[in-house]
C-alpha cells in the first residue's frame, strides 16, 4: 500500500499515487521523492490517532497543519476548526501579498523545480544572498553557462540576477496594469443587491453556468464583483482579463510575458487584495478548495460541504478544469 503524506489517502500501486500527487497536489513523483529526502522534520501528528496531519501547503515546512477530520466528533470543536482553517488560508494569502520572495517562488513552476529541496525556505536563503537591487525592482534569475540549473547555496556562483527594465515598460495602477502592449483589466465592481444576487451567485449551480456570475465581498461597502467569462469556455470564470490597447482579448501570452504579468500582478496591492477577498469568500462557502496558483494543494475545508468544490488556477486550461467544480482562473 502507498500512502499520500498530504491527505493520507492510500493506494494499491505506485501509479495511482503518482496520478493522485499530480492531480491533487501538483507534484511529480520525482519532486515528491526529492522533497521527502530533503525534508528537515516530520509532519505534525494528530494527538488522538497519531496519524500525520497534512500541511496547508508543502512548499513551506513551517505552515499550518490541517486537522485530522475523522477525529473531530464534537460539533463545537469541528465548527471551531473550520474557522481556524479559513483563518490559516487568509493568513497565508496575507503573507503572499507582503513577501516578495514568496511571490517569486510562486510565479513559475521552474523556481519550485530548480530549488534543490523544493522548499520556499531554501529558495529565500538563496535570494537573500543574490539580491542587489531594491525590493521595488522586478528581477528574475538567470544562469551562467557551464553551471547547473539548480537553486541552492552551493550554486550561488552559477546564478545571476537580471532586471526586466530593458524589456518591459510597466504601469501598475489601481484599476489596470499596463505592460508593453497589453493591459490587465480589473473586474466590474457593483453594489450588493439582495433581491437579485442569488440568481447570479457563483455558488448557484441551478443557474446556467455560462451566464455572468458574481461573488459578494464582505468589504466596507458591501460590494460584489462580476467575473469575466472565458471566451473558449463561458462556464469557466476569470477574475481579471488581459486585453490589447484596442480592448480585444489576448488569449495566449508567451511563457515569459505571462510570468512577468503574474509577478507584476502580485506586486499590485489592489489586485492582490481582491484575490485575497475572493479566496476568503470561496473558502467560506465550499468544502473542497483546489488551488494550483498559491497553495499548490487541494484542501478539505468543510467535510459537511464536500459537494461544493472550487478549482482556482492562474490561467484557463481545458485540461485543468474539473467536472463538478466551480472553475475560476486569475487571468
Amino acid at each position: 500500500m502507498y500512502k499520500c503524506p498530504y491527505c493520507c489517502f492510500t493506494f494499491s500501486d505506485l501509479s495511482e499515487l503518482e496520478s493522485h500527487l499530480l492531480e491533487s497536489h501538483f507534484l511529480t513523483i520525482q519532486s515528491y521523492y526529492e522533497m521527502e529526502l530533503c525534508k528537515k522534520h516530520d509532519y505534525e501528528k494528530c494527538y488522538k490517532c497519531g496519524e500525520n496531519r497534512s500541511p496547508l501547503t508543502y512548499i513551506d515546512e513551517d505552515a499550518y497543519y490541517l486537522p485530522c477530520w475523522g477525529c473531530l466528533n464534537n460539533k463545537y470543536e469541528r465548527a471551531q476548526v473550520i474557522l481556524t482553517v479559513q483563518s490559516a488560508i487568509r493568513d497565508y494569502f496575507s503573507r503572499v501579498i507582503k513577501d516578495r520572495y514568496l511571490q517569486m517562488f510562486l510565479v513559475s513552476d521552474h523556481y519550485f523545480n530548480w530549488t534543490l529541496g523544493h522548499t520556499y525556505s531554501e529558495f529565500k536563503e538563496v535570494l537573500k544572498n543574490l539580491q542587489k537591487y531594491s525590493r521595488n525592482k522586478i528581477w528574475f534569475l538567470d544562469w551562467i553557462p557551464g553551471f547547473p540549473k539548480t537553486i541552492s547555496l552551493d550554486n550561488l556562483e552559477g546564478i545571476k540576477v537580471k532586471l526586466i527594465d530593458d524589456w518591459y515598460d510597466i504601469d501598475s495602477g489601481k484599476d489596470e496594469i499596463k505592460i508593453n502592449s497589453w493591459v490587465v483589466k480589473f473586474p466590474e465592481v457593483i453594489p450588493f443587491d439582495s433581491r437579485h444576487h442569488y440568481r447570479y451567485n457563483i455558488f448557484n449551480s441551478a443557474i446556467d453556468p455560462k451566464l455572468v456570475k458574481r461573488i459578494r465581498l464582505k468589504d466596507e461597502a458591501d460590494n460584489c464583483i462580476k467575473f469575466f467569462s472565458s471566451e473558449d469556455n463561458p462556464a469557466h470564470k476569470t477574475i481579471f482579463r488581459i486585453e490589447n490597447w484596442d480592448g480585444e482579448l489576448i488569449k495566449n501570452l508567451s511563457e515569459q510575458d505571462l510570468v512577468v504579468t503574474k509577478l507584476v500582478l502580485m506586486r499590485n496591492k489592489f489586485f492582490m487584495k481582491l484575490i485575497s477577498q475572493i479566496v476568503d469568500e470561496l473558502v467560506k462557502n465550499c468544502g473542497i478548495f483546489r488551488d494550483s496558483a498559491f497553495l499548490r494543494n487541494t484542501i478539505l475545508t468543510n467535510p459537511k460541504n464536500e459537494n461544493s468544490k472550487v478549482n482556482l488556477s492562474w490561467t484557463y486550461d481545458k485540461n485543468n478544469d474539473k467536472d463538478n467544480f466551480i472553475n475560476i482562473s486569475i487571468l
